[in-house]
């Protein structure tokens, strides 16, 4: 028993590690997309009908309907806040914590007509990375205490927590899968949910138009046990960072491919996906910069201007993104097999020359 709780201590405390850069660039990341992307949210709850109410066990199932519009405008106009400080680090661990629960809060609004999307990761990074200490460069909380290296790895229960959560989640979609007959060679479950999601919810693209005309049964049948296997591997995958991170990279490329064919957008996977990162290879200049102290004035720059996109967006109703066409999570998903698929060549392919990797401080 004793061993037993040493691996599993063991796991929690030593599996995963990141710098202080990384954290801190996806933190940035995080937040500057919610402000474009996610900020205002469940707005249109004001005008549906009262026979829309179906929510789901939760706060919104007390109420009798939805609340006003006042109400849902001074909650997304409180995450907006929320954000800009997330955004800067003030009080980094705080203000994660209270991101979770305001935008659980609207979320569940959202919801309260029985329809419910498949962003909690998006909700929940905020909470899980909060002891992470993705705020201790570039950001406000790191001119109080001073950055720490910006670039050794130090290990991380948070970042192990948000594996763990992750990675469940991504096998309970793959559980379903198993329990609902996709691995049968008798059916082909993939190709007829496209049937479905192309004639009967019209969500047709160019390439599903194209690979309803395949007559390749053995296609069809290899697409159903690779995201089967896929889904259900992150039980496995989540032992370790490294398999982590390239079940994480297989399942970019794999979100692609779902925005490809079905015109379903997992934007918010791909974003949680971004926590495992080592954002300081991708953006060297910018990991640079997470050793200096950042300025007062940059920081008071940098959280007004996020408040004024926020607040831009309540006002307009929708989204920047949305307003201004910028597609951003489109962005996001092909930025992400990118990514993906880059990673994965270097797994693959012979490396010319060993790196010398920094130690990994303890957590």
């Amino acid at each position: 028993m004793r061993a037993l709780t040493a691996r599993v201590d063991g796991w929690i405390f030593g599996a995963y590690a990141a710098a202080p850069a990384d954290l801190a660039l996806y933190r940035i990341l995080y937040a500057a997309y919610a402000l474009l992307a996610v900020v205002p949210t469940a707005l249109w709850v004001d005008g549906a009908p009262r026979a829309f109410f179906n929510p789901p066990p939760g706060l919104a199932a007390l109420a009798t309907g939805f609340p006003p519009g006042g109400f849902l405008a001074a909650l997304n106009l409180l995450l907006v806040a929320l954000l800009g400080l997330l955004l800067v680090g003030w009080r980094t661990p705080a203000v994660s914590v209270a991101t979770s629960v305001v935008l659980l809060w609207i979320k569940t609004w959202e919801y309260a007509d029985g329809k419910i999307n498949h962003d909690i990761l998006l909700v929940l990074i905020p909470l899980l990375l909060a002891g992470s200490g993705w705020g201790q460069a570039l950001s406000a909380d790191a001119r109080r205490a001073g950055p720490p290296d910006p670039l050794r790895p130090r290990a991380s229960w948070a970042l192990a927590l948000a594996a763990f959560v992750t990675g469940t989640a991504m096998f309970g979609a793959g559980a379903l899968k198993l329990m609902t007959g996709w691995l049968d060679p008798a059916t082909h479950s993939t190709f007829g949910h496209l049937v479905v999601n192309n004639m009967g919810a019209g969500r047709g693209t160019w390439l599903s138009g194209h690979a309803l005309a395949w007559n390749a049964p053995l296609a069809w049948e290899a697409a159903d046990w690779a995201a089967t296997l896929l889904e259900t591997g992150f039980l496995l995958a989540l032992l370790r960072q490294r398999w982590m991170n390239t079940a994480l990279a297989l399942a970019c490329v794999f979100h692609l491919f779902v925005w490809l064919l079905f015109d379903i957008v997992f934007s918010a996977n791909v974003l949680a996906y971004g926590a495992f990162v080592a954002w300081a290879r991708v953006l060297p200049g910018l990991a640079r910069a997470a050793g200096r102290v950042p300025s007062r004035r940059a920081l008071v720059v940098a959280l007004v201007a996020a408040w004024i996109v926020g607040i831009a967006g309540v006002m307009v109703g929708v989204p920047l993104e949305d307003a201004l066409g910028l597609q951003l999570q489109e962005i996001l998903v092909v930025a992400g097999a990118a990514g993906g698929v880059a990673y994965l060549g270097r797994r693959l392919l012979p490396r010319r020359r060993t790196e010398a990797m920094p130690a990994v401080e303890p957590a």
